[in-house]
């Protein structure tokens, strides 16, 4: 179940991260330099395919939410519905293998999914931890 009071997930933060996307005028950094975050920050390993993963299901997501972000589709609580097999689609991998990097995301603080049996899961992209990661990759710019 969503944490509707998590500070993690607050208005301000996610206007930060909305503000780091606008700004920088692309949704996101390289796939290259998402892929170099999670090998070097998380320490998933140099020449583990689970990074590919991670910054490619990541990156969707985080599209997905900027995409309903501008087109002011975000819920009240700044979160988002598609489905597993949609985003396994949009990257050419099998849906159990997004549910599980899906898993490890969540295991890494990044999102929050609330999984809704035959309908459109619910997605809430921890906007403190993508602004560190936007600070961390040197494209993070203070809000005037």
């Amino acid at each position: 179940m969503l944490n509707t009071n998590s500070q993690n997930f607050a208005n301000n933060s996610w206007e930060n991260a909305f503000y780091q996307i606008t700004h920088n005028g692309v949704f996101i950094p390289s796939s290259t330099l998402i892929r170099r975050w999670f090998r070097d920050i998380c320490y998933i390993g140099p020449r583990n395919k689970t990074n590919i993963y991670l910054a490619d299901v990541y990156g969707l997501i985080v599209m997905l939410g900027f995409r309903d972000e501008l087109n002011n589709q975000l819920d009240k609580h700044n979160s988002f519905h598609s489905r597993t097999e949609d985003l396994a689609y949009m990257l050419t991998l099998s849906p159990k293998l997004v549910r599980k990097t899906e898993d490890k995301l969540i295991e890494l603080g990044l999102i929050e999914i609330k999984r809704l049996r035959g309908k459109k899961n619910i997605y809430r992209i921890n906007a403190e931890e993508l602004n560190k990661m936007f600070e961390e990759l040197g494209y993070y710019y203070p809000i005037d």
